[in-house]
């Protein structure tokens, strides 16, 4: 079956509907935008992975520095205790050699208080350092923490307003080209209009399944 032509219409056929200016430049600009997006979206990621790496290196060498002072500390500590020990030792055989026996006993006896005092001063020494390089510790690890979670928030803040970005820029282009398809239809036959409409619905599921990848 023929369609019958309007009285009055003219015999050649039509030429096919072109894309009006403004959906040209509709799609260059969601073109561009996209890569912008694409590029920010790969920087912001660099960025990010180069952070945790950072935080990642100054942790790791602190707990080296903090773990390297600890041993450095124990082993002078060890160093002194055992030179003044040998120290203790010599005076003791020397008086013990120049004194007479009488006297003998009581140096011995003032030489074991000082040995008995410098212990307990060394283990005093022992105990504050031990508690000053925990609470070193302790501070590095809480300001490595209070970091790491700096940085997470300002990733998660970056992720949101890129996400609202491209969700707004999408909607926009879908609002224009609806209007673009609706003034088309308006102007233009049924059966154009219908070809128009399917390649509108077409670009906005183009541009949804871009958003959603």
């Amino acid at each position: 079956m023929h369609r019958k032509q309007r009285p009055g219409a003219s015999r050649t056929r039509k030429k096919e509907p072109t894309y009006s200016p403004l959906v040209v430049v509709v799609v260059v600009v969601v073109v561009v935008v996209v890569e912008e997006v694409v590029v920010v979206v790969v920087v912001v990621v660099v960025v990010e992975v180069v952070v945790v790496v950072v935080v990642v290196v100054v942790v790791v060498v602190v707990v080296v520095v903090v773990v390297v002072v600890v041993v450095v500390v124990e082993v002078v500590i060890v160093v002194v205790v055992v030179v003044v020990e040998i120290v203790v030792v010599v005076v003791v055989v020397v008086v013990v050699v120049v004194v007479v026996v009488v006297v003998v006993v009581v140096v011995i006896v003032v030489v074991v208080v000082v040995i008995v005092v410098v212990d307990v001063v060394v283990v005093v020494v022992v105990v504050v350092v031990d508690v000053v390089v925990v609470v070193v510790v302790v501070v590095v690890v809480v300001v490595v923490v209070v970091v790491v979670v700096v940085v997470v928030v300002v990733v998660v803040v970056v992720v949101v307003v890129e996400v609202v970005v491209v969700v707004v820029v999408v909607e926009i282009v879908v609002v224009v080209v609806v209007v673009e398809a609706a003034v088309y239809c308006s102007s233009s036959s049924y059966y154009y209009c219908c070809c128009y409409s399917i390649k509108v619905a077409e670009l906005q599921n183009s541009y949804k399944a871009s958003f959603e990848l």
